[in-house]
């Protein structure tokens, strides 16, 4: 498919989203994530294509599993992006924030995403595909909050994941009977 879109995309000047899927699948480590990226764009020279138009999307992987290897994945996402837009500059990055927090506590999700957004457009992140109603300004979350999910995005403990989704069950349980 990406053979039949880089000539229209060439021929109209389109910009189109890139996602770091190649040979190998999805990428996942930041290596991967810049080596897709660059795969992808040499592709898209050959076409004509300029650095403009391309919105690379590093992939993002739900940090919600507790499996070994995603332990990283938010981290592998920030750093994914940092690298493709140092290495190929004039490119843009996009990403399906969400996709970090799927399958946590609901209310987990919209500090995790929060926090996430932060944290990523600081890695350089450009476009951002989220509803709004699902973030909050980050200096508007609480400390503690806040560093729980940094635990948990950077993979700074083990117990991460567990002291995350205790503190939001327990804070949901805390407010029963109010209102």
């Amino acid at each position: 498919r990406y053979h039949l879109l880089a000539p229209l995309m060439a021929k109209y000047g389109l910009p189109a989203i890139a996602m770091c899927i190649g040979p190998k699948g999805m990428a996942k480590t930041p290596q991967a994530k810049l080596e897709t990226a660059q795969l992808l764009f040499q592709t898209g020279k050959k076409y004509g294509l300029k650095p403009w138009q391309f919105l690379f999307d590093v992939l993002t992987f739900t940090l919600a599993t507790g499996q070994e290897e995603f332990l990283d994945s938010a981290k592998n996402t920030l750093e994914g992006n940092r690298l493709v837009k140092q290495n190929i500059p004039g490119c843009f990055t996009t990403l399906g924030l969400s996709n970090v927090s799927f399958g946590l506590p609901v209310q987990a999700r919209k500090i995790v995403n929060s926090v996430f957004l932060y944290h990523a457009i600081k890695a350089g992140l450009d476009s951002v595909i989220i509803n709004p109603k699902d973030i909050v300004a980050y200096s508007d979350i609480v400390p503690k909050e806040r560093e729980l999910v940094e635990n948990l995005i950077f993979n700074l403990n083990n117990n991460a994941l567990a002291e995350l989704i205790s503190y939001f069950e327990n804070k949901k349980d805390s407010n029963k009977g109010i209102g």
